[in-house]
């Protein structure tokens, strides 16, 4: 990635070998960050981006509604 890329939408997901993304998925906190990027698959070294949303975005139902209720991780897609 460079600066000034934008990312798109179904894409290779990176934490299920064989699944397209439907969405992107960011989160505004350093530590849910981590977490994500520890979490996906692949051998290299794990990388965090600082993006900006261009659009509309909502709260991440995966986490938020399942695992973390009120967003405290600040997770969104």
């Amino acid at each position: 990635m460079q600066v000034g890329d934008f990312l798109v939408s179904k894409q290779r997901s990176n934490f299920e070998v064989g699944r397209i993304s439907n969405y992107i998925y960011f989160t505004a906190t350093l530590d849910a960050a981590k977490w994500g990027a520890e979490l996906a698959n692949g051998t290299g070294k794990e990388r965090i981006y600082l993006v900006e949303p261009t659009g509309e975005f909502e709260n991440d139902p995966n986490v938020t509604d399942k695992k973390f209720p009120g967003n405290p991780t600040r997770s969104y897609r």
